[in-house]
């Protein structure tokens, strides 16, 4: 009788096939897993993320499985009806998970006699082993006869995994806001788009944007690890951000900014977004024109435009051009800048500058004030504008207060 299992976390899969049999002919079996808590029969040293190619330099009597195991990686154990298993992603290049599985109505008795009592006991038992850096948790199937364990790459939660200023923790924290993805595929351990434990209680996922940067890093945290962010950054700002509840962080300096809520499916569970974010005062600068654009738009042909914005896209108008700059601190995506040309030229921009609080408003008003002048108030049909320049461009802001397009102010050039 064989089995087969596929872990679904991530590194490796060992798979056991067990059969109804408990002893061999000459006694009983050999042991399935050693004194250490580590996958067994030396395949503790395929990690998580290596590469199929890694995976045979370490094991180069890895044979392709046939049966139930048809066409996978399989690698001998010391028990006769015993494998292991390499399992890779849909694209057979990375290894993605590890798992053993036993035929038995209850493995415990045999994993105790080898690990010693769990680090977590109940129905899905836990045993840790910070020396080998491996952690198993036991789930055994009532009426299968069948039990499982897997395995999970163990790093111990330190309370200086984030540091003192907003960004990225440990082993991602070489990674920059203007990094390249190619710039962190270099860095040791780091995956992209693939989930990596950091730490008990901390994953992570860099995620790139359009442009090959990094769009954002989203951080899985346990309570526990959430305590220790708001440790080492201090109070967050409590907004409502997107119809959520939310906590903020804003580093200018790093130019990085944090967005922590709760997890909508999991109890004590806290989902973290980092984010590189463009401030406004340097989105807008100190002179007339706008800091963070290449050059000034207005008047300029539309083909100009196109080949300095490549990734520009056409607005829902089907007219305008939408130019996409990194968000600013209450951005929730990008902060759109619309491009409206007229007769091959640029004849209108506007630029929508996000504020989620009272205070943030009044900042931005501030520094439009500052930029351009004291404005002229000017009320019709209810709506207030205030005009900084009557022409060469008339320059005019419009505060929407959570209109159609979120608390933003809308600063036009036509």
């Amino acid at each position: 009788m064989e089995l087969i299992a596929r872990g679904l976390v991530s590194g490796v899969v060992v798979v056991a096939l067990a059969s109804a049999c408990r002893k061999d002919k000459d006694g009983p079996p050999p042991d399935i897993v050693g004194k250490a808590v580590e996958p067994p029969a030396g395949t503790a040293k395929v990690r998580p993320g290596m590469t199929t190619a890694d995976v045979r330099a370490l094991l180069p009597d890895l044979k392709i499985g046939e049966g139930v195991l048809s066409g996978m990686l399989v690698h001998d154990t010391a028990r006769a009806n015993a494998k292991v298993v390499i399992v890779t992603d849909y694209k057979e290049v990375l290894v993605t998970s590890l798992r053993l599985v036993v035929m038995t109505a209850d493995l415990e008795p045999e994993l105790i006699r080898a690990w010693g009592p769990p680090a977590q006991p109940g129905k899905r038992p836990v045993w840790i082993d910070e020396r080998t850096g491996w952690r198993a948790e036991l789930l055994c199937f009532t009426g299968a006869d069948r039990c499982q364990v897997d395995f999970e790459t163990y790093k111990p939660f330190r309370a200086d995994l984030f540091g003192a200023r907003v960004g990225p923790p440990g082993p991602l924290a070489a990674i920059k806001t203007t990094s390249t993805i190619e710039e962190v595929k270099k860095l040791p351990g780091v995956l992209i788009q693939r989930e990596m434990v950091l730490a008990e209680g901390v994953s992570a996922v860099v995620e790139p944007n359009r442009t090959a940067g990094v769009g954002r890093i989203r951080i899985t945290l346990s309570s526990e690890a959430r305590d220790m962010v708001v440790k080492a950054w201090g109070p967050p700002k409590q907004v409502r951000k997107d119809g959520r509840d939310v906590e903020v962080w804003h580093d200018p300096d790093s130019g990085w900014r944090a967005i922590l809520e709760k997890d909508a499916a999991r109890a004590r569970v806290f989902q973290l977004r980092l984010e590189p974010y463009l401030p406004v005062a340097r989105l807008l600068g100190d002179g007339p024109d706008i800091a963070a654009l290449p050059m000034p738009l207005m008047g300029k042909p539309e083909a100009e435009v196109r080949a300095a914005f490549p990734w520009a896209a056409r607005g829902r108008d089907g007219r305008s051009l939408d130019v996409l700059l990194p968000p600013s601190e209450w951005e929730s995506y990008d902060t759109r800048v619309q491009v409206v040309p007229t007769g091959g030229k640029v004849t209108g921009v506007s630029i929508d500058l996000a504020y989620g609080t009272p205070e943030a408003r009044d900042e931005i008003l501030g520094l439009l004030k500052k930029k351009w002048g004291e404005p002229k108030q000017v009320e019709s049909g209810g709506r207030k504008t205030w005009v900084f320049r009557d022409a060469g461009p008339r320059i005019e802001a419009v505060d929407t207060t959570a209109g159609a397009s979120g608390s933003v102010w809308r600063i036009t050039f036509s």
